[in-house]
């Protein structure tokens, strides 16, 4: 008698489109500018407690690979999909922008209620964009910061916080490839050194 195996869904945003779809935004205009993605910078911290009722988080050990690697690949795969730079660089080039993007906060937990729990996620992420090398130095063209805080009503079921995490993460992309081509700051012929000194 043959038994049905089934593999458990991999713990992993990037790959379970049940946790994260990518966003599917492609712009309408053209890009003249190429792009080098600097690494996620980790400045996550351990989150405070400061609720009435305990709160268990999701820690990077609950997942397949760290949270840091994920989201950067996530935004990598957003941000060239998207076609808001005419090329993505695996190397840095002085006359290419430089993305730089900081991971302020993610997390995913369960908070203990009177009657049940409820699952909550919180992400802060701050997207900056640098100019080309100008005498060694780059102009800062863009600095944007994005923030999720989804959560659920308290229940005896609640989804699991690595839903919320993924709906955070989806939200913030979504923002995150509008913002930057809205700023514009692919376009040379259209960005200006004036739009710069506003941001």
């Amino acid at each position: 008698m043959l038994v049905a195996c089934s593999t458990p869904p991999r713990m992993d945003l990037r790959h379970n489109e049940s946790l994260y779809r990518p966003t599917g935004y492609v712009t309408k205009l053209s890009a003249d500018r190429a792009a080098f993605i600097a690494p996620v910078v980790d400045e996550r911290q351990v989150p405070e407690d400061k609720s009435t009722y305990p709160i268990a988080y999701l820690g990077d050990g609950d997942w397949e690979r760290p949270v840091p690697i994920m989201v950067d690949e996530i935004l990598r795969d957003e941000l060239t999909a998207a076609n808001v730079f005419r090329e993505i660089l695996a190397e840095p080039r002085p006359d290419a922008l430089l993305v730089r993007p900081i991971l302020r906060a993610f997390e995913g937990g369960l908070q203990e209620q009177l009657y049940g729990r409820r699952s909550m996620a919180h992400l802060a992420l701050v997207i900056e964009i640098h100019g080309p090398e100008e005498a060694g130095e780059r102009k800062l063209y863009l600095s944007q910061p994005f923030f999720e805080r989804p959560s659920t009503p308290a229940g005896f079921k609640p989804p699991s916080p690595r839903q919320l995490m993924g709906m955070a993460l989806h939200a913030t992309m979504s923002k995150v490839v509008s913002t930057v081509d809205a700023s514009n700051v692919a376009r040379s012929g259209i960005f200006r050194e004036a739009d710069a000194r506003k941001q």
